[in-house]
C-alpha cells in the first residue's frame, strides 16, 4: 500500500512548525528559525529585517515557519551577503515529494497538528505506483491513472 500527503480543504498545503521541525530532525537537517523584526507590512520588500529565535519562539508562534536552513548568523538584512549565502541553501520544506516516508510517518503521528495554516493535511492510499496532485484554490485530489481512466468516454 503506498500512501501519498494531501491537502483536503481551499487554501493550500502545508505543514505546522511542529511538523517541520520534527520531519528536520529526522533526517538530520540543521534548523534555523527566523521571523520578521518588524511587524508591518513594509512597501519594500529589501527592507525588511529577518531575526533568528528559538524553537520555543517558533512552537509558540501561529505563524508557520518561512524557512529551515543552516544557521547563518545572529541577524541580518535582504541586503547583507550573509542573506545570499542563506538564501542559497534554504528549504521551504523539508521534503523531496508528497510520498516521502517520513512525512507520511509524520503526519499520522501528529495528525491535525501536522496542518500549516489553512491546511487540512489527509492521507491518499493506493495500491499504485503513479499518482499526480491536481489543485484548485489550494484544494487538492490525487490521482492515480486507474482513476484517470473512469473519466473517459469511450467512443463505440
Amino acid at each position: 500500500m503506498n500512501k501519498i500527503i494531501y491537502n483536503s480543504c481551499y487554501g493550500g498545503f502545508g505543514l505546522s512548525n511542529k511538523a517541520v521541525i520534527e520531519i528536520c530532525r529526522r533526517k538530520n537537517i540543521p534548523i534555523f528559525f527566523y521571523k520578521e523584526k518588524d511587524e508591518d507590512i513594509l512597501i519594500n520588500w529589501d527592507d525588511r529585517t529577518l531575526v533568528r529565535i528559538t524553537e520555543e519562539e517558533a512552537l509558540s508562534s501561529s505563524d508557520s515557519i518561512h524557512k529551515c536552513s543552516v544557521d547563518c548568523g545572529e541577524f541580518f538584512t535582504r541586503k547583507d551577503p550573509i542573506y545570499e549565502t542563506f538564501n542559497k541553501n534554504y528549504i521551504w520544506y523539508p521534503i523531496n515529494s508528497r510520498h516521502d516516508p517520513i512525512l507520511i510517518q509524520v503526519v499520522e503521528e501528529l495528525g491535525p497538528f501536522a496542518n500549516g495554516e489553512c491546511a487540512d493535511l489527509k492521507i491518499f492510499k493506493t495500491e499504485s505506483t503513479l499518482y499526480r496532485i491536481d489543485e484548485y484554490d489550494g484544494m487538492e485530489h490525487v490521482i492515480t491513472p486507474e482513476m484517470d481512466l473512469e473519466s473517459y468516454i469511450k467512443i463505440e
